[in-house]
């Protein structure tokens, strides 16, 4: 799944692994952004800028099916609603700024907060969980600059890296064993390390 920028637009298109029929899901003339598969891979959260609701024009999160047809909302609040994510148990996880600044939330497909996983100064955002659902790992501010830090649903997080400028967009393994990540070292590019945060590797140069 990925975006694709048409005609003053970002929509969600899907794709084989090799870009084969590949096409867009998506038909809004809106923004469209940071598509993420649920675990059965039947539905694909996005965040959205598009009309409808108390939340028209601000970043907004919804949920289509991989094939395509109508986006229910998920989150209609007027803040910030960013970077969805699902548990291994197909729950969404959501980077909300319902209380100031964004902080990660559990939420039902019906927008009600579940539970919250996350509160610090700064920024939380771009949650990825682990396969065994036990933990999460996430971008945050709370160490000034963006940094990734390691969090599980009781609560607390565990600080992983100590190098970099803005480490981002962290996705665990299918193994559970790694991380990987990108980080701003002249340019974008992507690292891998162990879960617990030791064995950095980088990857693209």
């Amino acid at each position: 799944a990925y975006t694709q920028v048409s005609k003053r637009a970002k929509e969600i298109g899907v794709m084989d692994m090799d870009g084969g029929r590949a096409g867009t899901i998506t038909r809004d003339k809106t923004i469209n952004l940071s598509p993420a598969w649920s675990p059965n891979g039947g539905q694909i959260a996005f965040t959205t800028f598009g009309k409808g609701g108390k939340g028209e024009g601000s970043p907004e999160i919804a949920v289509i099916g991989s094939g395509g047809g109508a986006a229910k909302r998920v989150t209609s609040n007027g803040t910030i609603n960013v970077s969805p994510a699902w548990t291994p148990n197909g729950t969404l996880t959501v980077a909300s700024a319902l209380t100031g600044d964004t902080e990660i939330y559990l939420m039902s497909l019906s927008g009600n907060i579940l539970g919250r996983l996350t509160s610090s100064f700064g920024i939380d955002v771009n949650p990825s969980w682990s396969p065994d659902g036990s933990q999460f790992v996430f971008a945050s501010e709370r160490a000034g600059r963006l940094h990734l830090f390691k969090g599980s649903a009781g609560g607390g997080a565990e600080r992983l890296t100590f190098v970099g400028t803005q480490n981002d967009n962290p996705v665990w393994s299918p193994k559970g064993d790694k991380i990987a990540f990108q980080s701003l070292s002249g340019g974008w590019d992507i690292f891998i390390m162990n879960s617990d945060g030791s064995m950095i590797q980088r990857l693209t140069s």
